[in-house]
């Protein structure tokens, strides 16, 4: 990672923020060169479509990265419209298995934002039931950012609250543990389901899953 990646990287500032432009300008001006990754978490669409039309296989470039992923993680709706019609993979997944819609939702960037890139991926086709790292899903780290309208989103896109991780444990687990969230009681409640205590009744639904 350089030091224009990590502008961005770990805290995503809204688009046009004074402090991070005068921190890009600087190290711009000392030498840093803005290559597609930095110029999309900086949610600059000319110059990620100006990289794009001067080399189309960007859009393809790993790191273990893509650009879409970057997109993804700090919540640059538009740059992530521009990378999807230039044919990023909507569900391609890095060497652990993440894919854009995991790193939405597991993303520090604002609620708005998160949900706003959310949409994009799953009308453009994402897959919500994805495992991804440590067999997660988008949902369980939807459950442990928040806020509940993520959750509903992707339930309403058929995710499923019932897949565990590779640890056997549900969104739900996500959400009780959860230091991040604000709604988390809203969480809980939404993800919360009554104890199946009649063992036909529970193998029954068991099989329906």
């Amino acid at each position: 990672e350089t030091p224009l990646d990590l502008l961005e990287a770990y805290e995503p500032k809204p688009i046009g923020d004074s402090d991070a432009r005068r921190v890009r300008e600087a190290l711009r001006k000392a030498g840093a060169t803005l290559d597609i990754h930095s110029a999309v978490r900086s949610g600059d669409v000319a110059e990620v479509r100006r990289l794009l039309d001067a080399d189309p296989s960007l859009i393809h470039t790993e790191r273990p990265w893509n650009p879409l992923f970057s997109a993804a993680r700090s919540g640059r709706v538009e740059v992530a419209k521009l990378l999807i019609e230039r044919g990023a993979q909507v569900d391609g997944s890095n060497d652990k298995g993440n894919t854009p819609l995991w790193f939405a939702c597991q993303s520090p960037a604002s609620a708005d934002d998160r949900l706003a890139v959310a949409k994009v991926l799953l009308d453009a086709g994402a897959n919500p039931r994805r495992e991804c790292e440590d067999r997660s899903t988008p949902l369980h780290f939807a459950a442990w950012r928040g806020p509940v309208a993520m959750v509903e989103l992707l339930l309403r896109h058929n995710a499923k609250q019932w897949m565990t991780d590779k640890d056997g444990k549900l969104q739900l687990d996500y959400a009780k543990r959860s230091s991040l969230a604000a709604d988390k009681e809203e969480l809980i409640a939404l993800l919360d389901v009554p104890v199946i205590r009649d063992p036909d009744f529970k193998r029954a639904v068991k099989a329906i899953h």
